[in-house]
Parts: C-alpha cells; sequence; structure tokens
C-alpha cells in the first residue's frame, strides 16, 4: 500500500475552516492477485479506511456492511480477515451517468447533481467513465436482471472510482442530511479567529473546537435508480 499509505493522514486548508482532513476512505480490495491480503491489513489497523467490494445483489444499496471474509493465501502465509463493505455498484452507475447527462442554463452556473472533474481532466478520464453499458435482461419474465458489461479494451477505473466515492458519501449521509444538522457540522469545524493578545501570553489562545462524532452509517431508505429501455 505504498502509494495509498498517508492519504487516509492528509489533510487541506480551508479558507474559512480548521484543516479538514478524509472522514472515511475506501480501498478496492479486489483485483490482482495478492491484493486482497494487502488491503485486509492495511484497513485493520486504521479507523478511517475500510476496504470495498462489489456486491453481487443487482439491487443492493450503496454500501452495507459484509460478512468477515477469512483470506488464505496461496504461498501458504499466514491467513488475514476483515470485514469488506459491499458496494452496490449498478444503482450507482446508473446515478453516475445520469450525472454526466447535464449541462450548465449559464454559465458560471453550479451543477448540485452533477459529476464534477478537475480542470485538468483528459478525454480519456471522461472515456472511462463510459467504459461500460448496461446490457437489458434477455427474460421477458418477470424479475429478470440486468448488468453492466465492461466495453473490450476500454478502461473503467474512473468510473469505478466515482462509484466508490458515491457509496462512501451516501453511507456518511452527504444526501440524506438537513440544512441544519449541515450548518452543525459546518459551525463545528469553522475556523476560530486569532484574539489580539498581549506578548507571551500564547499559550492562553484558543484551540480548534474538536470535530463531531462518525454520525453512523445506518440509513433507512435509498431510491434506486435503474436504466430504462
Amino acid at each position: 500500500m505504498g502509494r495509498t499509505g498517508g492519504r487516509h493522514r492528509a489533510h487541506w486548508p480551508g479558507e474559512t475552516s480548521i484543516d479538514l482532513g478524509a472522514d472515511l476512505v475506501g480501498i478496492d480490495s479486489g483485483g490482482k492477485a495478492g491484493v486482497t491480503p494487502m488491503v485486509y491489513r492495511f484497513v485493520n489497523r486504521r479507523q478511517n479506511v475500510i476496504a470495498l467490494k462489489g456486491a453481487k445483489d443487482p439491487d443492493a444499496v450503496p454500501l452495507t456492511k459484509g460478512k468477515r471474509h477469512i483470506h488464505r493465501p496461496k504461498d501458504g502465509s499466514k491467513p488475514v480477515s476483515a470485514e469488506p463493505w459491499l458496494v452496490g455498484g449498478a444503482a450507482i452507475k446508473s446515478i453516475i451517468y445520469g450525472m454526466l447527462d447535464i449541462s450548465r442554463e449559464a454559465e458560471g452556473d453550479r451543477l448540485p447533481a452533477g459529476l464534477y472533474n478537475p480542470p485538468d481532466a483528459t478525454l480519456e478520464d471522461f472515456k472511462q467513465y463510459v467504459g461500460e453499458i448496461y446490457q437489458q435482461p434477455k427474460s421477458a419474465r418477470a424479475g429478470a436482471k440486468g448488468w453492466w458489461d465492461r466495453i473490450p479494451g476500454q478502461a473503467n477505473e474512473r468510473l469505478d472510482c466515482a462509484v466508490y466515492a458515491y457509496a462512501l458519501a451516501w453511507s456518511y449521509g452527504v444526501f440524506s442530511r438537513t440544512p441544519a444538522e449541515w450548518q452543525a457540522r459546518f459551525a463545528a469545524r469553522l475556523k476560530t479567529p486569532e484574539p489580539d493578545l498581549p506578548l507571551f501570553a500564547a499559550a492562553e489562545m484558543p484551540v480548534a473546537p474538536a470535530l463531531p462524532e462518525n454520525p453512523g452509517n445506518a440509513r433507512k431508505s435509498f431510491f434506486k435508480h435503474r436504466s430504462k429501455a
């Protein structure tokens, strides 16, 4: 986890807030051989980092805690276990595609439902967002499920990152908090102005208020988006 280690501790300065860090970080626990045990060991030692894994159920909510999984490496090394969080990617991908189909009515307008990208985003980045297509169910019977297919030869890492980011944001209440709750969180992280102090009185300076506790990941409902034929 050389390139990942340390990012969960990074902080960014704010104009009116205290330095802000990552409340929650997720790492894909699948993929290449040998990745799963590395991810499990990494997340087991950190409070704000969780292991992510795609949910098999196409109707799964964005993020839910899975059962403890014991990974036994084929090389005979020591087994390692963790509780991966399951990402309901099928529904989220439909939402991500909807975010891409939004345009500004006027220059400078914000797009609350849009998918924001940095100014240096490239054409390849946007190609990766649409690196998968939704396949309609082959059967017309009730309850038949469709699925997402990766386009041959097309990278989709940007889409995966967007799905994981949405799942983490959803679990943290980004889409369900009330204006009053957002105001309370803003007030808790507001930068405390430095008072005018006499010489040698710096030790009496007030400290920034502590961050509120993690409100938890439980959410009662989720509007499932489905692709239309």
